[in-house]
């Protein structure tokens, strides 16, 4: 009798299904955002960072390239990809996560290819997204559909796209010595420091930054050919409100780090807004001026 049951409900089963493989299937959303892929490959660095997970970051390192190339077009980026083809204007959110991500992985890998990168991207937003109040539009100007170009302040599911673009300027800023772009940041924050206080839950991201300014941010240059094992110390300690960047070579392009290079020699160059403060050569010595 069980066996006679079986075989009943096998054919009907089969007779359900070759029904049901008639009908129109669901559309599925299988498509790659830019913004998505950004905010996950800054969870790998972050991830690689505080773990001491090589992996992750070489992971990282690969899934921006492929980014680049797969989002990249004409020296500006798209905003979805799918079987091979990328699409449709980015918009500043994805723009905002892709250079957050690239300083990120700048700091972490050592590779300032990526911190250059950063920079360009940074003017593309500047010329396609700007406003007169000083914030960016949502939308780019190359974007001839959106009759109302709009601002994205608060946060949401997603940090503020203006929020991390702000902390973008503020750090570009001070590696490429580009002073518009560290005042452009600090004018934002000032907009929206009555907010972010008020409605702390919606503004969160301002808040990180506005801490970190109080704080006082600060960039880190270590110069030497042992500057990755200096730097794996460092970061045994957590100093939210530096970023650092590591030296094996003379660089040039990078104001920052120009002249801090010096053959057999370790420097730790401890620099605020206004200047670099005298090299040290011990990771102590760093973490005492940090802290004051």
């Amino acid at each position: 009798l069980a066996n006679k049951l079986y075989l009943l409900l096998f054919k009907i089963k089969e007779k359900l299904l070759a029904v049901r493989g008639n009908r129109i299937w669901p559309q599925t959303d299988d498509k790659s955002l830019l913004s998505w892929n950004a905010l996950m490959n800054i969870s790998l660095t972050k991830a690689g960072v505080v773990l001491q997970q090589k992996q992750y970051l070489e992971r990282a390192a690969a899934h921006m390239e492929w980014m680049l190339q797969a989002f990249e077009q004409d020296g500006g980026l798209l905003h979805t990809w799918k079987n091979g083809h990328a699409r449709i204007t980015a918009k500043l959110d994805g723009y905002a996560y892709v250079v957050q991500a690239l300083l990120q992985l700048a700091s972490a890998t050592g590779n300032n290819n990526f911190l250059l990168k950063s920079r360009d991207l940074l003017e593309v937003v500047s010329r396609d997204f700007g406003s007169e109040g000083g914030f960016f539009y949502f939308t780019s100007v190359q974007q001839q559909d959106i009759p109302v170009r709009k601002t994205d302040l608060y946060d949401g599911a997603t940090p503020s796209a203006n929020a991390v673009m702000a902390h973008n300027l503020w750090l570009a800023g001070m590696c490429f010595e580009r002073t518009e772009w560290t005042e452009q940041a600090w004018l934002m924050m000032q907009n929206m420091s009555d907010s972010a206080v008020r409605y702390s839950y919606s503004f969160s991201y301002w808040g990180i930054m506005a801490q970190r300014y109080a704080q006082g941010l600060k960039t880190v240059v270590i110069s030497g050919e042992r500057a990755e094992n200096v730097v794996s110390e460092m970061r045994e300690s957590y100093f939210p409100e530096s970023y650092c960047l590591t030296l094996r070579k003379d660089i040039f392009n990078i104001p920052l780090l120009e002249k801090k290079f010096f053959d057999g020699k370790l420097y730790i160059f401890v620099c605020t807004e206004q200047a670099c403060l005298s090299p040290v050569s011990s990771v102590g010595e760093a973490f005492s001026l940090l802290r004051s």
